[in-house]
């Protein structure tokens, strides 16, 4: 298979896999599905509570913040935006946080291979129905850990945060601080892509195509002179 027609090939897959991703309906994880610890701040996360990669065979995605997990954690009812569980920060020794030290990070896989990288094109979440009046944030990422996008907004409470941008492989979100801090809730992601090919080919495919369609004909065009001579 000629250089060419291996580019133009990894191209078309690559707009295919975005386009799936484009029009398929956004997962929104239903964090009460899983069972959730008190929200007073500075407590020792339960194992049973803590979040890190129990939607990664279904959904593409694993949580860590300042240990390898996140916490889920029991607002009650009208507190959280949707049902009563939230997502909350952790330290390096498992504490639960809200403190933006230790952000909350989403990052993206292969559901079918979590060794593979995979990006999404549009993440969104929510704050809890609090208020705390500060700002939050959140930074999206690339899969050379380049910062693609961020957006920073007050906590009115119940306020959501979203970032659309291509090749989405990792989100971080910054809350406030550990007296009333901001539980986070409905996060909502497009279907992840895998990405076995590097990112830059979504870019460089299509010009390589065109370079090496002109230089084809360029050479055909010498090759007939040639002959004709």
């Amino acid at each position: 298979m000629n250089y060419l027609l291996k580019t133009t090939l990894i191209f078309n897959l690559m707009l295919f896999f975005f386009y799936e991703s484009a029009t398929a309906a956004p997962i929104v994880l239903n964090l009460d599905s899983l069972p959730g610890m008190s929200f007073w701040c500075c407590s020792a996360i339960p194992s049973a509570n803590q979040l890190s990669t129990q939607f990664l065979p279904t959904d593409g995605v694993s949580f860590t913040s300042g240990s390898s997990y996140a916490a889920i954690v029991d607002l009650g009812l009208g507190h959280a935006t949707t049902g009563t569980n939230g997502i909350g920060g952790s330290t390096p020794t498992g504490i639960l946080t809200y403190d933006r030290e230790n952000p909350i990070t989403a990052t993206f896989f292969s559901p079918s291979n979590p060794s593979v990288n995979a990006v999404t094109n549009f993440v969104s979440l929510r704050g809890d129905n609090y208020g705390s009046g500060l700002n939050v944030t959140l930074n999206a990422y690339g899969l050379t850990g380049n910062l693609l996008a961020s957006y920073t907004t007050v906590d009115v409470g119940g306020e959501t945060l979203s970032i659309s941008v291509q090749g989405i492989h990792s989100v971080q979100f910054l809350g406030t601080h550990d007296n009333g801090g901001v539980v986070i809730d409905e996060f909502t992601f497009n279907k992840v892509t895998s990405t076995p090919i590097p990112a830059a080919a979504i870019f460089v495919a299509p010009a390589l195509a065109g370079v090496f369609g002109i230089s084809r004909r360029k050479r055909s065009k010498t090759g007939q002179g040639v002959s004709n001579s």
